[in-house]
């Protein structure tokens, strides 16, 4: 679970947290109109509403443009 209060540390230390047990996807949907997209192998890529957010090998068929999450 993410906290308003969390720092962008805390935030990364958190999802790299959920890798080690496991986890092979993150996505962490921010107020500023962004998607950080975290893969296991643990890189970070952000998006952008002008950009798709898919599912990677984890959803093959997920795709959303990420202007959707914010209506």
């Amino acid at each position: 679970m993410i906290s308003l209060s969390d720092t962008a540390t805390e935030l990364s230390n958190k999802v790299l947290t959920y890798f080690d047990t496991g986890v092979q996807l993150g996505w962490v949907i921010e107020r500023r109109r962004t998607v950080t997209v975290w893969t296991s192998d643990r890189t970070a890529r952000v998006l952008t509403e002008t950009n798709d957010l898919d599912g990677g090998d984890v959803l093959p068929d997920f795709r959303l443009p990420v202007a959707e999450i914010f209506l």
